[in-house]
């Protein structure tokens, strides 16, 4: 999968990878990155960069608005959960914008919510998911 991030490239200034151990690696849209999701590893490839990320170590990756590392926004009061069937969000900003993404890029639903609110994913097969809210990305994973 390829991310591309055209429609909203002038707001951000690029990605915070944070893995689960909380580690961080913030990659610049300026060294313009080919970011993709291969086999079992995030990677991410341009001129002045090239890694790739353990997918099962990845807590998530969001857009960034300001590389110098201070966090302008708090989003702890949002919580994302499911139980297999449903996609449970919480805390949510009034008119959130929420998409749910396959990790092959494809948007498989996009809403608009305030508070809480819940996404049936009980036809969705068991795998990682990317929940976008707010142009914030966070993975789950659906079990069985």
């Amino acid at each position: 999968m390829t991310i591309c991030f055209v429609s909203h490239a002038e707001s951000y200034e690029g990605i915070l990878v944070t893995l689960v151990d909380g580690t961080t690696t913030t990659i610049s849209f300026s060294e313009k990155p080919v970011i993709k999701f291969q086999s079992d590893k995030l990677v991410v490839h341009s001129d002045a960069v090239s890694t790739e990320f353990d997918r099962s170590k990845v807590a998530r990756f969001n857009y960034v608005t300001d590389l110098s590392g201070v966090e302008g926004i708090d989003r702890s009061e949002i919580s994302i959960g499911n139980n297999g069937s449903t996609l449970y969000l919480s805390g949510l900003p009034t008119d959130s914008d929420i998409d749910v993404y396959s990790t092959d890029g494809k948007l498989l639903e996009s809403v608009r919510a305030t508070g809480n609110h819940t996404i049936g994913i009980s036809g969705l097969p068991a795998g990682v998911y990317i929940v976008s809210v707010n142009g914030v990305s966070t993975k789950i994973t659906k079990q069985q």
